[in-house]
């Protein structure tokens, strides 16, 4: 499904983790990275040739009822990590996590021995850095190439970890590639994810922003302009 110039994922997880071993790189779309990709072109490229784009916010479902007709079903990036670990944790597999501090990751490693114990896990911190030199990309390419996983979960937040996915999937490997984001520390447990009151009735978003405001500011201000492009669009459409 075309949604506001973006390809959107409409079909079942499932058939994108049962398919034959192949590079698929799977990303999400919210208000705040559509905003964002707006102003920054290597990120709207990635999020373009993205295999699979969730439809990730309740804002996205928002704009596919107004501007398409159409009620989707929100896929957001910690429900597609839990599928895929799940997934592999019946069939046995490997799994890299990327990005964050090695807090979170000991605690990643952790929960996944206590609650996905079928599936050999690697773990990486890189540098806190907006750009990595070409010696510490080359040590991580060389690390997830080396241990060749069926999936590869990155967590460097957006739009660095979909951009960095996207100038260097040339060299990696045939996997499922999901950029995570704020999933790692909601798996983790170092972060309480949004209740499930909240996420069923649309309301994460207010729950995030009760817990963090000035953090979620930016993506408050983001809904706000997406709302208005939504209905300019729609209002257009009608004029026409």
């Amino acid at each position: 499904m075309r949604l506001l110039g973006f390809k959107i994922f409409s079909g079942e997880l499932n058939d994108v983790f049962s398919q034959k071993r192949r590079q698929c790189i799977i990303n999400t779309l919210n208000p705040h990275s559509y905003i964002k990709s707006m102003s920054d072109p290597v990120f709207y490229e990635a999020l373009s040739a993205s295999d699979v784009l969730l439809p990730d916010g309740s804002g996205i479902l928002f704009a596919s009822k107004i501007l398409n007709g159409k009620s989707i079903n929100k896929i957001t990036g910690p429900e597609a990590m839990d599928f895929a670990l799940s997934y592999l944790n019946r069939a046995g597999g490997k799994v890299y996590f990327l990005g964050s501090s090695e807090k979170i990751l000991s605690s990643i490693k952790i929960r996944m021995t206590e609650a996905y114990s079928n599936i050999d896990v690697l773990t990486f911190s890189p540098p806190f850095s907006d750009e990595f030199t070409d010696s510490e990309n080359r040590k991580i390419l060389d690390s997830v190439t080396e241990f060749n996983p069926d999936l590869l979960c990155v967590a460097m937040t957006a739009p660095k970890q979909e951009k960095w996915v996207y100038i260097n999937k040339g060299q990696l490997p045939a996997c499922c590639i999901m950029s995570i984001g704020a999933a790692i520390d909601w798996f983790s447990g170092v972060k309480k994810q949004p209740s499930k009151f909240s996420r069923r009735f649309h309301l994460a978003w207010f729950e995030r922003f009760a817990r963090e405001p000035i953090r979620m500011m930016p993506r408050i201000k983001s809904m706000i302009f997406f709302i208005y492009i939504v209905l300019r669009i729609k209002i257009k459409k009608i004029l026409k």
